[in-house]
């Protein structure tokens, strides 16, 4: 599950794997809204980058995941204008960024940032 605590966010294209129950999609037309604990809401009513726009609107394409050993290392989709990757950050096994490339809107702040207390996610800021 990947939480944005200081907004009470879930990414819900994580996070949609773990519910269990019937949980309603976003609005129509809004496949970009983020689950949050009141509801459906879109990222740029709560100023949140174009990181996490562009984030979900990836789900729509395929992927190819990347791997050493046994952690994910990327995952690279290919959409009609080219191909985006996430490259996934870590110190030693804790994620600590993740970085979007290739072909992304220009402008976007392209780094999250995860901040850690021990091993519980406390944060994540983008740039």
């Amino acid at each position: 599950m990947s939480i944005a605590p200081h907004a009470g966010i879930v990414d819900f294209g994580v996070f949609q794997e773990g519910i269990q129950g019937e949980v309603p999609g976003p609005p129509i037309g809004n496949s970009d809204y983020l689950l949050t604990a009141s509801g459906w809401v879109s990222p740029s009513s709560l100023g949140l980058s174009s990181y996490e726009t562009v984030s979900l609107n990836l789900k729509a394409y395929p992927y190819v995941l990347n791997h050493t050993g046994t952690l994910l290392t990327s995952k690279v989709w290919t959409t009609p204008t080219g191909t985006v990757t996430k490259t996934l950050n870590r110190t030693g096994t804790q994620l600590t960024s993740l970085v979007l490339s290739g072909d992304i809107p220009t402008g976007i702040q392209t780094t999250k940032t995860l901040g850690y207390s021990g091993t519980v996610l406390i944060s994540a800021t983008y740039s």
